[in-house]
C-alpha cells in the first residue's frame, strides 16, 4: 500500500471511531436511567380521590366523575425493579421507519387502524400521523415489540412505566394539572398542535428522570401486570398516559385501559427499555 492509500486508511478508521461514538452518544442522550428497587404500582386510594376531584374540575357540567373513571384502577401491586433505561422520547416514525428499511420491523398497517370507538383516521389526520418526528402509531403491541427487541430493549411493564413517569402523583411534574405541559386536546386549539406533537415538544412535562410524554400525545403499550386488573383481561395488553384526545383526568400517570394487542391504533404509540 502507497504512502497515500494509508493516508486514507488511517482517515477512514478515524471516521468510524468517530461515527462508533456519536451513536454512542446518541443512544445515551436518547436514554435516561431508572433506579430500581421496591416499588408499589398502581394508584393509591389518594391519588384516585384527587383524580375524581380533578374530573370534576376540568369536565363541562353534570359530566360523570365518579367511580367509573377509575375502572381497571383499583388494585395495587408490590413489584421489585432491577436499574434500567428508557427512551427519553416516544418512538417517532422516523426510528421506526429505519427499523421496517432492515426488516427487522412490519410496517404500519393503516387501512387496519382505528381509533378505539372503531373511527378511521382521515386522509388529513393521516399524514399529520406520519410525519417523521411524531410518535409511531398503528403499530400492534408485537409490532412495537418486535422494534425494542431490535434494539436489545423491549416495552416496559407497567410498574417500570410508572415508576419512569414519576411514581406516585397525579402527572410526570405533580399532582397540579398543567394544560400547557402537555400535548391534550386533538383539535390543536389547547396546545397548538393538532392530534399528535413531535416527540421532543413539552420538555417542561418530563418525570422527575427526565422521559417526555408519558402523558398527553399519545397513548403508550405497555405490559400488562395482570395483578393490577379490577376484572379478568385475558388476551388484553394495557395502554398507558392518555393522548392527544383524552379528557385531563384520563392523563394521569395511573390510567391504564386493556386494549386488543393485535391492533393498531392512530393514538397509540410506544417507547422502550433496556437492561
Amino acid at each position: 500500500m502507497g504512502k497515500h492509500g494509508l493516508r486514507w486508511l488511517r482517515v477512514a478508521m478515524a471516521c468510524a471511531l468517530v461515527l462508533d461514538s456519536c451513536l454512542a452518544l446518541e443512544a445515551a442522550t436518547d436514554r435516561v436511567p431508572v433506579w430500581g428497587g421496591r416499588y408499589q404500582a398502581g394508584a393509591s386510594s389518594g391519588l384516585q380521590r384527587k383524580a375524581q376531584t380533578l374530573c370534576a374540575s376540568t369536565s363541562p357540567p353534570g359530566a360523570a366523575c365518579g367511580p367509573q373513571i377509575l375502572q381497571n384502577e383499583g388494585r395495587r401491586a408490590r413489584r421489585s425493579l432491577n436499574d434500567f433505561e428508557i427512551d427519553r422520547f416516544e418512538v417517532s416514525q422516523e426510528r421506526y421507519r429505519e427499523c421496517v428499511a432492515v426488516g427487522a420491523c412490519m410496517p404500519a398497517d393503516w387501512p387496519a387502524c382505528r381509533y378505539g370507538d372503531g373511527t378511521v383516521p382521515s386522509e388529513a389526520d393521516r399524514e399529520i400521523l406520519e410525519q417523521h418526528d411524531r410518535p409511531a402509531v398503528c403499530v400492534t403491541f408485537e409490532q412495537a415489540r418486535s422494534y425494542c427487541l431490535w434494539r436489545l430493549g423491549d416495552l416496559p411493564d407497567e410498574a417500570q412505566w410508572e415508576k419512569a413517569a414519576g411514581g406516585q402523583r397525579l402527572f410526570p411534574w405533580g399532582d397540579k394539572w398543567n394544560p400547557a405541559l402537555l400535548n391534550w386536546g386533538d383539535d390543536g386549539k389547547a396546545d397548538g398542535f393538532q392530534l399528535s406533537a413531535p416527540v421532543a415538544s413539552f420538555p417542561g412535562g418530563a418525570s422527575p428522570f427526565g422521559v417526555q410524554n408519558m402523558v398527553g400525545n399519545v397513548w403508550e403499550w405497555a405490559i400488562r401486570l395482570p395483578e393490577l386488573d379490577d376484572a379478568a383481561a385475558y388476551g388484553k395488553q394495557v395502554i398507558r398516559g392518555g393522548g392527544f384526545a383524552a379528557p385531563p383526568y384520563a392523563q394521569r400517570i395511573h390510567k391504564r385501559a386493556p386494549y386488543d394487542p393485535a391492533r393498531g391504533y392512530p393514538n397509540v404509540g410506544f417507547r422502550c427499555v433496556y437492561p
